[in-house]
């Protein structure tokens, strides 16, 4: 065991059986009744299904949906049906900074106000709010809350 464990010390152990008492994490948003969406330039039979975003007012839509050598793959869209406009940038410099398309292995936080996605902190009403890569280098996994979020996965 490691030397640092030895000294911990618990100075609070009413906060930790909270903690441990929170509902399990959510792993899977499920299909929702949303209506599709319409999706500017859309071929795929796929497209414009939405989902909602549990714990906000938004919902995340199919905008690409393609089959090939290397499997299958989707790309999502974040949609504000009040405003029925796409979340984030409409051009970026760098792909990862297009948040609006990042809703995939992706946790969203328990009020709904961010989410986690390749180790990026992402506010829906603002945008990037933490970004570890250097432009070069970034984490493909990693993020989470602490209890109560929902995970979205790639499909």
């Amino acid at each position: 065991m490691w030397e640092c464990t030895k000294q911990a010390k618990i100075t609070d152990r009413d906060f930790l059986v909270a903690l441990s008492r929170r509902p399990n994490h959510d792993h899977g948003a499920k299909p929702s009744d949303a209506p599709k969406v319409a999706v500017n330039g859309a071929s795929c039979d796929e497209c414009g299904a939405a989902q909602k975003i549990p714990g906000t007012t938004y919902e995340r839509v199919v905008i690409e949906s393609a089959c090939g050598d290397s499997g299958c793959h989707k790309i999502y869209g974040l949609y504000d049906p009040a405003t029925k406009k796409y979340l984030g940038p409409d051009k970026a410099k760098r792909d990862r900074d297009e948040w609006g398309h990042a809703l995939t292995n992706a946790w969203v936080a328990p009020d709904g106000q961010a989410f986690v996605s390749e180790a990026r902190l992402i506010r829906f009403d603002r945008g990037i709010v933490f970004d570890p890569s250097d432009g070069d280098n970034y984490f493909p996994e990693g993020g989470g809350w602490l209890g109560n979020e929902v995970f979205f996965d790639y499909d």
